[in-house]
């Protein structure tokens, strides 16, 4: 199956600050939204997957056999589902009080990314947002259901970040005697 690139109509900076999209990125088996907003992308941690497994095995340990599996599962999906709730309120928020929320946030300033790529869209592999400033490289895993988002997200604010195009390599003249 190929996959057809999504093309957009790059935006312009804006003075106000508006929310263009979120995605799912996914890296170990913490989840985070990525925030695309007209003047940065903000990245929000808002379930810490091995934190949330540990402390319903830890709880499940409590009761023996099926209840200690029962109590395992209830802690989990309470915990899955308010996950999910953070994530889908963080969504509708303005962009100025994204940060706020989840256990952590990064900020990046599109004059301070110098590539934001997508590896492997459609492909039957794992689909990956890669965010590279100076200093840092941003990598998760994109959800299927997002990719298409994705890659609008990214069309969208090519223009604006510091992403320097890739020049042709000098080669030498080749002199025929």
């Amino acid at each position: 199956m190929k996959v057809k690139p999504v093309e957009v109509e790059p935006l312009v900076e804006t003075e106000v600050e508006e929310m263009l999209g979120a995605i799912i990125g996914i890296s170990g088996s913490d989840q985070y939204n990525i925030c695309f907003t007209t003047h940065r992308v903000i990245i929000v941690k808002y379930l810490e997957g091995g934190k949330l497994a540990l402390k319903s095995t830890a709880i499940s340990l409590l009761g023996p056999g099926i209840i200690g599996d029962a109590i395992f599962a209830t802690v989990l999906t309470k915990g899955l589902k308010a996950a999910k709730k953070e994530s889908d309120e963080i969504k509708t928020l303005p962009p100025d009080e994204i940060p706020g929320r989840g256990k952590k946030s990064i900020e990046i300033p599109y004059d301070k990314i110098t590539k934001i790529e997508m590896k492997n869209p459609g492909k039957l592999i794992t689909s990956t947002i890669n965010i590279h400033t100076n200093h840092n490289k941003y990598k998760y895993r994109v959800p299927r259901k997002d990719l298409y988002e994705c890659q609008k997200l990214i069309g969208l604010v090519s223009n604006l970040t510091n992403e320097k195009e890739e020049e042709e390599p000098e080669f030498a003249e080749v002199i025929d005697y």
